[in-house]
């Protein structure tokens, strides 16, 4: 993940500029695994590895949220793209890993 800038107008003309992890590009269809064509092995292996990744990822924001006092919930926003003017700046970009 990266850490971007953006310049973000609202419907109402109001500008903010905001930094932001890009976690869902914009899209209009569900997006899904097809799962249709795995054994039930297969499936199963599947659904273990979905649900341990998902174990991990609300321990790891449990964590986040005891060290910090900041709750997860309180960061998520959603903008319209037709809002959003990228920022570049280079020396401030972070690659997340």
């Amino acid at each position: 993940m990266t850490i971007k800038h953006m310049i973000y107008t609202k419907d109402n003309g109001d500008t903010s500029s905001r930094k932001v992890i890009v976690v869902s590009s914009p899209r209009k269809n569900y997006l899904m695994y097809d799962v249709s064509a795995l054994s039930e092995e297969a499936l199963s292996i599947f659904t273990e590895a979905l649900n341990k990744a998902e174990d991990y990822r609300n321990n790891c924001i449990a964590d986040f949220e005891l060290v910090t006092g900041i709750k997860q919930a309180n960061l998520w926003r959603s903008f319209k793209p037709e809002g959003i003017e990228w920022v570049v700046q280079n020396e401030e970009i972070q690659t997340i890993k």
